[in-house]
Order: C-alpha cells, then structure tokens, then sequence
C-alpha cells in the first residue's frame, strides 16, 4: 500500500481527495461568535489496590449504558463528548456536569476517572486492543508496523480537544494557522504526561513525544502548516499519507482515509479540533478553553499571538522538540507562552459578558503564575501519584 491509492496516475491528488479536504475546512455559516465543544479522554483506573489492573470496556460500557455523550478508545479510555455550545463558557459547564455523571455511574463499580495524558502505570500490551472493529484493527495493524509508539498513541493516551467554531473563507484560513502555530505552545503549557508504565519521567511532554512518533506521515507535527491556501496543504499531507489498509484506499474510501490523520489541529468542516493537549483536570481544561477560544475567536488577538510564535527565533520543530521534552521549563519556550498567555488575556475585555467563563482573567492570571515558575499540571500529577509509583 503506497500513497499512490489517493493519488491519480500523474501523482497528483485525486479530484475526490481534493473534493474531501475543501469540505474539512469549509466553515460555518454565520457572523457570531464560534461555538465551542470540548472532548476529554480519561483513564479508568480501579480503586485501592487493584489500581494497576485494566477496566475492560464492557465493564465501563455497562456502568455507564445511560449516560450520553460518551464514547470509548481503543485502550480503553473514556472519551466525554461535550455537544457543541453557542459559549466556551457553556461548554466548560456541560463537560463537568457530563463528567459529573460518568463519575457517578462508575462509582459504583469502584472506578475513577484519571486526567492524565499518558497511562501512568499500564503498558500498552497489558491494555491489549479493547475496540475491535475493523477500523481500529486496521490502525492497530498499521501502527505496528511503523513502531512501538503507535500502538502507545491508540492505547496509552488521553487528550483534550476543543473544538471551536471554523469561519469560511480567509478568515478561517487565517485561525486555522492561529491554531497551528500555538498548538506545540499549547501543548508545553498544559504537559501532563508526568509517568509512564510506572516510571516517573524527567518532563512532561511524553505524550507529545508517542503522537509524534507514532507515525509521522499522518501527524504531521514537523509541518509549518502556514501556507495561504490550507486546502491545498491539507490534501497534499492527505495524499502523502500511506492508507492504513486496502479498506482506506483509493477515490472512494477518501473520506475513510482522511478520519486516520492525527495532526496537533485537525480541520473537520463547521469547526477545527485542537487535539494537541494532554487530558486535564477540570480547572486546567476551563484555563485551555478560555485561552484557545479568544485566541480563535479574536483574529486580532489570535494574529498577534502567533506572531509572537514566529518571531520567537524557534523553528516549528524545535517548539514540538521542547513540547516533547522541556516544556515550558524551557526558558525560551516559556518566555513564548507567556507572551501568548498576555496577549489573550489583553483581549478578554473586547468579549461580552457570558461568553467565556466569567473567572476567566482570574484563570488566565494563575496560568501566568504557573508558566512564569515553569511549572506544568504534569507536576502536580506526578506528586500525587508519587506514591503509588514506588
């Protein structure tokens, strides 16, 4: 299987491939603000002394049969799928209220809900596939045979994704580089990865380090992603990308293709996903939300960030490097991020009342604070479960 099944016989794009990709980015109808949705995936983890022991899915599925929203990952991890809201702040509030309930089913079975971007203590053979359709056994197969992160990637991590409303035409063009451009910065700032299959790591970046591993055709993080025309750039990474399998392949299955592409952003037609950080905890994801929305929200605001970002003298390969490693004890990353952070706190007061969290300059201010001293929620993770990594 080459790229070559998503190209035509000249190796060009195919006229589907190229139909597909303008579909991602055409944007949603519509002078407001952008929507807001947020989708978090968190480990189960048993409660008392069993904590190391994996929570088969149909177990999770069982417990929580009549909560909505809710899906699973091929790991096992709960995903919360927060329905899109007219406010980031509408948003934060219906992911804790879903979060709430997905707690209190699996209470039940003596289960928590870990935010953690990276399973602390289970290594991916001990997880083994939970989801078995062909789509993840396709994936599961693929991976494989890249290397051992991809596996990891399926079954091992855990993110936070917002998902904010994408505009049509240049202006969404223009958030879709916004976004790009802040997303190894975004990633530094929230790096919760801090253990892995029981060892405590130097930093906090280890989930960066597995996505962009995993295989590098379909993440696309060494990209610059800054192009004036993100259609073209977007079917260009498309078609380049090996399919996983013969049932991606090909005019027809563009659209399969497409959905096994894993970049930091991710455009998906009325909205672009962040996909970029770790799973956090529920104060963190409010701080994330707030930061991402008026950054995208505001092309004023959301242009002067990024060009802080270029014009901080590091290459996009070297911010995913430090993303990866460092983070934001990195004093040049970190120099960025809090560049970033007060351009989006500036920019809170041109917003009306109800649409981000109303304690969204305090939130921004502690994330200042927490930069400035080059922490990472990774930190504090790793002092709790400092424990029970011994």
């Amino acid at each position: 299987m080459t790229a070559a099944t998503v190209t035509d016989t000249t190796g060009m794009a195919s006229p589907a491939l190229i139909t597909a990709v303008s579909r991602l980015f055409a944007g949603a109808p519509g002078a407001g603000r952008p929507t807001v949705g947020i989708e978090l995936e968190l480990i189960p983890v048993r409660r008392g002394a069993r904590f190391r022991s994996p929570v088969p899915v149909e177990e999770l599925a069982s417990a929580l049969h009549d909560v909505p929203w809710i899906a699973f990952e091929p790991g096992g991890q709960v995903e919360l799928n927060g329905p899109p809201e007219p406010t980031a702040a509408g948003a934060v509030t219906a992911l804790a209220d879903l979060w709430r309930r997905a707690a209190d089913r699996l209470g039940t079975i003596d289960v928590g809900l870990l935010p953690a971007g990276l399973d602390p203590w289970r290594a991916n053979e001990q997880l083994g596939l939970q989801l078995r359709s062909p789509r993840y056994v396709d994936m599961d197969r693929h991976f494989a045979s890249v290397g051992p992160s991809g596996r990891s990637f399926m079954r091992q991590t855990a993110s936070t994704q917002v998902c904010v409303g994408l505009a049509p035409g240049a202006a969404g063009a223009a958030q879709w580089r916004t976004a790009n451009r802040l997303a190894p910065v975004l990633a530094a700032i929230f790096a919760n990865a801090p253990l892995h299959e029981g060892r405590p790591l130097s930093g906090n970046g280890r989930r960066t380090a597995i996505c962009r591993s995993a295989d590098p055709g379909r993440s696309g993080h060494g990209l610059p992603w800054s192009g004036p025309d993100p259609v073209t750039e977007y079917t260009d990474f498309a078609a380049r990308a090996e399919p996983i399998s013969a049932r991606f392949a090909g005019p027809e299955a563009v659209d399969a293709h497409l959905t096994t592409l894993f970049p930091p952003v991710r455009p998906r037609g009325t909205y672009l996903e962040i996909r970029a950080v770790d799973a956090l905890p529920l104060a963190e994801v409010a701080s994330l939300v707030t930061m991402a929305t008026v950054l995208l929200a505001d092309p004023d605001a959301g242009e002067c960030a990024a060009e802080a970002v270029a014009g901080s003298g590091l290459e996009m390969t070297e911010l995913w490097d430090l993303a990866a490693g460092a983070g934001v004890r990195d004093p040049h990353l970190r120099r960025v991020a809090m560049t970033v952070i007060g351009v989006a706190t500036a920019a809170l007061e041109g917003f009306e009342p109800g649409y981000l969290p109303d304690d969204a300059p305090a939130r921004l201010g502690a994330l200042q604070r927490r930069v400035t001293n080059g922490q990472a929620p990774g930190d504090a993770l790793r002092r709790r479960l400092a424990c029970r990594s011994r």
